[in-house]
């Protein structure tokens, strides 16, 4: 259930279920956000426009993989019996 908040004025006094509600979606909110740095994801992942990974410049394709000389792009499947490694050398 999404929280709608009630407008309080400045004096006002709170009452327990206010808060306890407050603090229940609090909470929910630290447990559902997506956090910015580390981490997993559990579940599937839906991006709804281009995805970059290793830097911050905007990614110029659905998925951009940008790194130093070396860096590679390296897909497994099946546990390793079948992989691909796409890279650039120095």
């Amino acid at each position: 259930m999404a929280f709608a908040p009630i407008p309080q004025n400045p004096g006002d006094i709170i009452k327990a279920q206010d808060w306890n509600e407050a603090m229940t979606e609090v909470v929910r909110l630290e447990t559902a956000k997506l956090n910015l740095t580390g981490g997993a994801v559990n579940g599937s992942l839906t991006v709804s426009g281009s995805l970059g990974v290793g830097s911050a410049t905007a990614p110029n394709r659905p998925l951009t993989v940008r790194g130093t000389g070396g860096t590679y792009l390296n897909v497994i499947a099946n546990n390793g019996s079948h992989e691909v490694l796409l890279g650039a050398d120095n």
